[in-house]
């Protein structure tokens, strides 16, 4: 993360209200990120309040160098305390909390692009959120994380079946 965008995010995120979900991605891109100590500090301050972080395994191994993606997963879930969701590609999406680690299956598709499929992932699960009527309170139902997680696979699903980051519109979307 570049500034001044870091110290936005982490200021945001500090004066979100108690009530607010956060969902965060650190999205970690090292060819443009300058300074791992300006990324170091606002993913630790950002994490502090997070209540969901979706990862990569590309996140994971920018994150924890040491360790294996799961095993970093893991470790990500207990340092912040938040629902971890590890989303392995075309494999799966592990959701982590403190006492679950849930695998669920990611169904095979004939992809034509994946650029967008992490942002499509999360973008359902926070629609499946809020169309739902849940809030920050709500993320400790397991069911309902999971509910969310596979509206959010399936959204990304089809975002990888177009050209380009093309996410559907909800009609389109079946729920496996």
């Amino acid at each position: 993360m570049l500034q001044p965008l870091a110290d936005a995010t982490a200021a945001v995120v500090a004066a979100s209200p108690d009530d607010r979900l956060v969902m965060v991605d650190p999205n970690c891109r090292p060819s443009v990120m300058t300074s791992s100590d300006v990324f170091e500090r606002t993913l630790r301050a950002v994490l502090e309040r997070a209540d969901i972080v979706k990862v990569s395994g590309d996140d994971l191994a920018f994150i924890y160098p040491a360790l294996e993606v799961h095993d970093a997963a893991i470790t990500l879930q207990r340092d912040s305390g938040a629902v971890v969701l590890f989303t392995d590609g075309a494999k799966s999406v592990h959701v982590l909390t403190g006492s679950d680690d849930v695998i669920l299956e990611v169904p095979q598709v004939v992809v034509v692009d994946t650029v967008g499929a992490g942002d499509s992932f999360s973008g359902g699960f926070l629609a499946q959120w809020q169309t739902r009527g849940l809030g920050r309170a709500d993320v400790t139902n397991l069911d309902e994380v999971l509910s969310a997680a596979r509206f959010g696979i399936s959204v990304a699903g089809i975002t990888c079946q177009r050209p380009g980051a093309d996410p559907p519109h909800v009609q389109e979307i079946e729920v496996h």
